[in-house]
């Protein structure tokens, strides 16, 4: 890939971009959480911790306002909010008149030399691990756009959500015109749309080249943030920091021992690497560390302004991403019990904040998709059962216990599956589950009531439940209950470095041996840049000139309706993306993943492409508002469609597309 002749060229061109970029979130992020973040923690926490929590923080502020002013059809406020901070921020900041206090104010945040060469080390890396797959979705080459990471068609429902956000708020669904998006929190996809809509960036590099890297970078901040506010010994940071990135399932182990093979072909649920693959997720990850890292503060100084701050954050994650949200929420309730109990009335009423705040970003965007269906051990079968892992035995006998009605013996199968499952998935971050003194001294009593309330309520919601509309999604509370997980288990393995230094040593080798293989295994992808066959664009040089001629020849409130039947356009409405226009029908797969119903637009999509009676044809598209048909292939039109008056207005060898003459109403 890096041997195209434009690869170069579009890298070069793309990276002009980049200090554009990090002033547009230095104003927009940075400087609204740094007018609300006390010096204090600078002081007491160093730069870096104040550094990534005022990110956190504004880019939340970001989310708020730019939903608050979309929902009022004020979008300009923006531009009033952001002018007012950075005057704010100006007045109460002269260290930027002096570059000597500039490098003092930085060199207060990096005090041990060895502790931060270690981080940054981790950090570049993980970042690298994390991004690599989609770095070169950012550019277009000589034969299209390329996305090495498997999760290709939900990077670009993310994008066309993206586009359609940069265009109006409330969003419609990108594929489907005139209705709502609903069944899906889209405040990941807001981020990035209100950057790109106030300081016009262009959007494929915007969002991958430069955002996912910087979520990327917040993601060992926010952990490194945390990890100071809980005051961790060097050791543990370091740890706690590494685990975000690279820690990892030990599948291979599994197969080691059932199969005498180390087979790394298994899909884990979660690890380092795949970090970006659910935009949603990563930042709802970032937003909890910042969050208890806050949550700590409050607890120590009951500041009014610190418990504000974990009532909005806390409050957004649900926007973000659901599992993740509702876990947070089960360990505020259980904090909520603890302080209702120690009668510190005062301490529940920030709580409560939070759960208002969430209902208020839940509830609108929601249709039908709440609840959850009974379904016991579900996950851990189907892991089970696998090949790969050869302990389908196991799931055999439950159903003979099952079928003999020896319900006991069926639950120690169950039992038995689950732990090799959990096991298996969360590799060193199991140890968090193990006993330890340590644990609660470091934390505090509430905080770790909180870090285990959530983590065994998404546990248990995921090992006894499926979801109504798309049942295995339920396994992102298995990742959001790994998230805390992580805390005391960096808390108990950081413990173990503090021994003899052979005993660290040792402690290293171990570490290594179950994170780094699965880490290699997922980047060696990065071997596509370097393979002069090439790779398979997920969109076509020839498509993206085509869709070009579309963007710059029709009007922009065009109806255009995509006869995607066995094309990915039909999986996810990437069409909608390069053209900029609205989609009559588009991504019908993913719509039916949210529990978007399709089947009456599928109805007259087919109606339309196969009727022969011109008359019908030319009322469905009069009816529907449909403007332009964008056809695959140079197949003859079918008699209804020849007989209906449509222009045709661009042609090549992949592709059709036909104005039809009546105008859509308004």
């Amino acid at each position: 890939m890096i041997f195209d002749p434009l690869f170069l060229p579009e890298l070069g061109r793309n990276l002009l971009f980049l200090p554009y970029f990090l002033f547009a979130i230095f104003v927009s992020f940075y400087i609204p959480g740094s007018l609300v973040l006390p010096n204090t923690v600078k002081k007491e926490y160093g730069f870096f911790a104040y550094l990534s929590l005022s990110f956190i923080i504004g880019l939340v502020f970001f989310a708020f306002q730019g939903a608050l002013f979309g929902y009022v059809g004020l979008r300009f406020l923006t531009y009033v909010y952001l002018a007012s901070c950075f005057l704010l921020w100006y007045k109460r900041h002269p260290v930027l008149q002096s570059k000597r206090n500039i490098t003092r104010f930085i060199e207060k945040g990096f005090r041990d030399k060895k502790q931060w060469f270690l981080l940054i080390v981790i950090i570049l890396v993980g970042i690298f691990g994390q991004t690599q797959a989609f770095f070169s979705a950012g550019l277009v080459l000589s034969e299209g756009i390329h996305i090495i990471s498997g999760s290709s068609d939900d990077q670009f429902w993310h994008t066309a959500l993206i586009s359609q956000l940069v265009r109006r708020f409330p969003p419609q669904e990108p594929g489907l015109f005139g209705v709502p998006v609903y069944n899906y929190h889209y405040w990941s996809s807001l981020v990035p749309a209100e950057l790109i809509r106030i300081f016009h960036l262009p959007l494929l590099p915007a969002q991958y080249l430069f955002i996912y890297p910087f979520l990327s970078f917040l993601l060992g901040g926010s952990a490194f943030a945390l990890s100071a506010v809980l005051r961790f010994r060097k050791a543990t940071a370091v740890l706690f920091v590494f685990m975000q990135y690279f820690s990892s399932d030990i599948f291979y182990i599994v197969t080691f021992i059932t199969r005498s093979v180390f087979d790394l072909t298994g899909g884990p649920l979660e690890e380092g690497t795949a970090f970006l693959e659910n935009p949603p997720r990563a930042y709802a990850i970032i937003i909890t560390f910042a969050g208890i890292a806050l949550l700590s503060l409050w607890f120590r100084t009951r500041q009014l302004r610190y418990a504000i701050l974990v009532s909005l954050l806390f409050g957004s994650i649900i926007g973000f991403k659901v599992h993740t949200g509702v876990m947070v929420i089960a360990g505020l309730g259980c904090l909520g019990i603890y302080f209702l109990v120690t009668k510190q009335w005062r301490m529940v009423l920030p709580l409560l904040a939070t759960v208002v705040i969430s209902a208020c970003i839940y509830f609108p965007v929601n249709k039908e998709s709440g609840g959850l269906l009974y379904s016991a051990f579900e996950m851990a079968r189907n892991f089970a059962v696998q090949p790969q892992f050869a302990l389908s035995r196991l799931e055999l006998a439950r159903r003979v216990y099952h079928d003999y009605l020896n319900p006991l013996q069926e639950l120690r199968m169950d039992l038995m599956m689950l732990f090799i499952f959990l096991l298996s998935q969360f590799g060193i971050r199991n140890a968090g589950w193990l006993p330890s003194r340590k644990v609660l001294r470091t934390l505090g009593l509430p905080i770790y009531i909180f870090v285990a309330g959530g983590t065994i309520s998404a546990m248990t919601l995921a090992t006894f439940f499926l979801q109504p509309v798309s049942q295995l999604d339920i396994f992102n509370f298995y990742v959001s209950g790994s998230l805390l997980l992580s805390i005391p288990a960096a808390i108990v393995l950081g413990q173990l470095f503090e021994k003899k230094k052979a005993f660290a040593v040792l402690m290293i080798v171990l570490l290594i041996s179950l994170t780094i293989p699965r880490w290699i295994y997922k980047t060696r992808s990065i071997t596509t840049y370097i393979d002069k066959a090439g790779h398979t664009p997920i969109v076509a040089t020839h498509e993206l000139k085509a869709m070009d001629f579309l963007r710059d020849h029709t009007k922009q409130d065009d109806l255009v309706l995509v006869i995607n039947k066995g094309n990915w356009d039909s999986h996810h409405p990437y069409v909608s993306i390069f053209t900029n226009r609205d989609m009559f029908l588009s991504g019908q797969v993913i719509l039916g993943r949210h529990g978007i119903p399709t089947k009456e637009r599928s109805a007259i999509v087919e109606q339309i492409a196969t009727s022969t009676n011109h008359k019908d044809v030319r009322r469905l598209l009069e009816e529907n508002n449909i403007d332009i048909l964008y056809f695959y292939g140079n197949d003859e039109l079918s008699k209804g469609l020849a007989g209906a008056g449509m222009q045709k207005i661009y042609q090549d060898k992949f592709f059709m597309f036909y104005r039809f003459p009546a105008t859509r109403k308004e």
